[in-house]
């Protein structure tokens, strides 16, 4: 029998910050065996909220914005009231389309996406960062070599693309802290690229 050491090693880590999922999803809803398999937690990463993790993208390796190579998972965290499913598609839509390129947009980068990525038609790309509400230990498994981040992805729109390219990823992150944005609601929050309550003061 083949042990699959960096699994058990990702999942040791999983399991360590989230506890035992939920559920799991290994299909396509045609029935199909994904790639790799997304987890469900509840309560996670505070009560009242679900956290879905992939599970198995980080066995692929990547290239990264600047050329090297790259290991990771992706996660999504949100309010309860969010259909679980739908984030669970975005995952599997997401993490395809990486194995497709063989590439991925990295921290701090930008997917870009057309028509609403979840319910907000506002909302189309999808910004890479680290998932803030977890512990900082959890960004990274540093226990395999190379190492597997796990990237939270955000949706933002258009606007806030352009603030991200143009200004830069501080600048977009410091208007989320400024205007006390709940990232947990994810699409139904307002866009700080115009929101003037995060204009910088002199």
């Amino acid at each position: 029998m083949t042990i699959d050491i960096h699994g058990e090693i990702v999942l040791r880590h999983l399991e360590a910050f989230l506890g035992q999922p939920e559920q799991i999803w290994r299909r396509e809803r045609d029935g199909s065996v994904l790639p790799f398999q997304v987890f469900f937690f509840k309560d996670q990463p505070i009560v009242g909220s679900i956290c879905l993790v992939t599970f198995g993208l980080s066995s692929h390796q990547f290239v990264g914005p600047k050329g090297g190579a790259l290991k990771f998972e992706l996660i999504i965290c949100a309010r309860a009231e969010f259909d679980p499913r739908a984030l669970s598609a975005l995952l599997i839509a997401v993490g395809q389309h990486c194995l497709a390129e063989h590439s991925t947009p990295g921290l701090h980068g930008v997917l870009p996406g057309e028509g609403g990525v979840l319910s907000n038609p506002e909302f189309e790309h999808i910004y890479w960062t680290f998932p803030g509400q977890l512990p900082e230990e959890f960004e990274v498994c540093s226990n395999l070599s190379p190492p597997v981040y796990f990237f939270q992805l955000l949706p933002v729109s258009s606007g806030e693309r352009d603030l991200i390219l143009s200004l830069g990823w501080r600048e977009f992150e410091r208007r989320l802290q400024a205007t006390q944005h709940d990232l947990l609601e994810l699409d139904r929050r307002e866009d700080v690229s115009r929101h003037p309550a995060a204009e910088k003061r002199g």
